[in-house]
């Protein structure tokens, strides 16, 4: 799965369509670890620390921490 229309669509279902939270399970699990751990730090941007896109894309992309 492409990492930022993810991320967008993630987005979009808390922050347009008023979803408390979400259920991501094979985005994860089917990457490396590395990649695992970095992709939970950008859904955890999204979805707890009320972040955009490029934020959690950041997070993913190592620049900024979350």
């Amino acid at each position: 799965t492409d990492v930022r229309k993810f991320l967008q669509t993630l987005y979009k279902q808390i922050h347009v369509s008023g979803a408390s939270g979400n259920a991501t399970g094979r985005n994860i699990h089917q990457k490396d670890l590395a990649s695992a751990l970095k992709m939970c730090a950008a859904v955890a941007a999204i979805t707890y620390g009320d972040k955009d896109v490029d934020f959690a894309m950041s997070v993913y992309d190592g620049i900024q921490e979350y």
